[in-house]
């Protein structure tokens, strides 16, 4: 048999031949095959006649094929996975053709199933969130004859952990019979989810029952969990529904608790008010009904009562605690929290009871206390003074740091030794940040020394008329620390200014070598006051360390510190403390 015309578009095929003596007499079936599509849409007609049978001749029309319609399976506003299969429906099946879905750079063939393409996505590397150009090609023989399907499409969010019965981080004070994750849409699967039992450098795995429902994926632990002690939970992934992933593996860590803790005490580990509340603040609340008593106990001879409010113990004392005393709060195990959770609360707390005396020795213009802190018992008395221009408050701010100092470590000061501290005798001035004091008096220019004035020179040059008092000690402030200072006959006075760097003796008794101990330890210039006309340009007349030499001999040490505003204290103390100990 032979094929007439032929335009090399189609390849005829004949099956079922019968044969005569070896020779093809007749086909039962003859089969088209495309070779060239571009010539698809044309109708063909095959003359097919017998080489030795011319009379067996026979027309063939061959009709132009109808190419499958695709449509996407899904609504194009519905967004893809990322991974599985794209289908698109073929309007008839298609023998002949072969279909390439293109996206994000790469391509996946399809494989045809019946009247459908599935066209494997995870080949195309798709993020999710994100959308995407796809485009779906005809091919024949490997090579496109056409784009068939293009549309930008979004490809689904990633499934996200919204919410857990148990926080992150959370110490569990309850008994929980499971953890619940809440996720961002409906879950249809789930991969690698455990809870560990964080112990030493093994976690051991908690045996438990996972069951999900819609958003929900619920773990029921098979026992109570461990107390006061660590978990991890881990989970690999969650698959929604809608193919949405988790874009890393999720963790939950969490801790158990055991009794009610102490998480913090209102007092420090010295200068406890005799006659304060001690406040302990748990991390639960008590169940109520217990015995306080049984579990708190003070250590010493203290009078106290228990009571407590939601999360807090408050010890308050009974009479007057005695001064400067040590005891120990001993805060024992098996307090229940309000779940009935106990043990692992065991706590205890050392300290001190206020050591210091504090008075006052007078009254500024204003009403303003003028405040004296003592700290120990011995006859020689060492007194630091600060505040004097109240716009100095570098001074104040240093001699505030030095009675916390000796409030910490009042057992170091020696048997024979007071200290004596008289941090602002301005506070009129330091609270309106100016030199003098209400009455623009300065302070240091009030004392009756025997070089006072009453109109002084002040820093800058300016006159200030009065500017040393109406008369020697003219003022409350001045007149208060002239009252007390004598009475306490001290070996030492040590007042604080600013701004020098110097360290100034008044040459009483041994105030210089002194004075140049002093300055070598704080890393200051030392001088004598009759050397010191030069380093002023304002007048220094009637300054209270002048009077101590001209009336009581008493050895005084100036100190000009470098700043004005700043605390200085732990550059001095060293220098502050060897002057104690001298």
């Amino acid at each position: 048999m032979v094929q007439s015309p032929s335009d090399g578009s189609y390849a005829l095929m004949f099956e079922s031949q019968r044969r005569l003596f070896g020779y093809p007499l007749f086909a039962a079936q003859t089969c088209a095959e495309l070779k060239n599509p571009s010539q698809a849409h044309i109708e063909h007609q095959f003359e097919l006649t017998h080489t030795w049978l011319p009379f067996l001749s026979k027309s063939i029309k061959l009709p132009p094929p109808e190419p499958a319609n695709l449509k996407l399976g899904r609504p194009e506003n519905l967004p893809v996975a990322t991974s599985g299969a794209l289908v698109l429906h073929l309007s008839q099946p298609d023998q002949t053709f072969d279909y390439r879905l293109s996206a994000n750079g790469a391509s996946t063939m399809c494989a045809k199933l019946q009247a459908a393409l599935l066209c494997n996505l995870d080949k195309l590397s798709l993020k999710q969130g994100d959308s995407y150009d796809f485009k779906l090609e005809r091919l024949f023989d490997g090579r496109s004859i056409g784009t068939v399907y293009e549309h930008q499409l979004e490809t689904v969010n990633p499934v996200k952990i919204t919410g857990s019965s148990i926080k992150s981080g959370e110490t569990v004070q309850d008994i929980p019979a499971g953890l619940t994750l809440t996720a961002s849409k409906p879950l249809k699967s789930h991969d690698e989810l455990n809870l560990y039992l964080v112990s030493g450098d093994q976690p051991i795995l908690v045996e438990t029952s996972v069951a999900t429902n819609g958003k929900n994926l619920s773990l029921k632990f098979a026992q109570p969990l461990t107390r006061s002690a660590k978990f991890e939970l881990r989970l690999g992934n969650l698959t929604a529904l809608d193919e949405g992933y988790l874009l890393k593996p999720y963790s939950l860590r969490f801790t158990t608790s055991g009794g009610p803790k102490v998480i913090g005490a209102s007092i420090g580990t010295y200068g406890v008010n005799p006659s304060q509340n001690i406040v302990l603040a748990l991390d639960a609340q008590p169940k109520s009904g217990q015995k306080l008593n049984d579990f708190i106990k003070l250590s010493g001879n203290f009078q106290y009562s228990l009571s407590q409010s939601g999360k807090q113990i408050v010890i308050s004392p009974i009479g007057s605690w005695p001064r400067c005393a040590r005891f120990s709060i001993q805060y024992r195990d098996g307090l229940k929290n309000r779940y009935g959770v106990s043990g692992g609360s065991a706590w205890q707390f050392d300290s001190r009871t206020l050591c210091q005396t504090v008075s006052a020795i007078g009254s500024s213009v204003e009403g303003r206390g003028i405040y004296v802190y003592r700290f120990g018992s011995g006859s020689q008395n060492i007194i630091f003074v600060g505040g004097t221009h109240g716009d100095e408050t570098s001074s104040i701010y240093t001699l505030t740091s030095w009675i916390d100092w000796l409030e910490a470590n009042y057992d170091l000061i020696p048997g024979d030794k007071t200290v004596i501290v008289v941090p602002n005798i301005n506070p009129d001035g330091s609270a309106a940040g100016q030199r003098t004091n209400s009455r623009d008096v300065d302070l240091n220019r009030n004392f009756p020394a025997n070089n006072w004035k009453q109109d002084v020179i002040m820093p800058g040059g300016s006159l200030n008329k009065g500017g040393g008092g109406s008369s020697p000690l003219s003022e409350p402030e001045s007149s208060a620390l002239a009252s007390y200072v004598p009475g306490q006959n001290p070996k030492l006075v040590l007042t604080y200014h600013a701004v020098g760097s110097l360290v100034i003796a008044n040459e009483s008794g041994s105030s210089s070598s002194l004075g140049a101990a002093y300055a070598q330890q704080s890393g200051f210039w030392a001088l004598d006051g009759s050397a010191s006309g030069g380093i002023f340009t304002h007048d220094t007349t009637g300054a209270f360390e002048d009077w101590l030499h001209d009336k009581y001999g008493i050895p005084a040490l100036l100190i000009e510190l470098s700043s004005y505003y700043g605390n200085e204290f732990w550059n001095h103390q060293s220098a502050m403390w060897s002057m104690v100990k001298s």
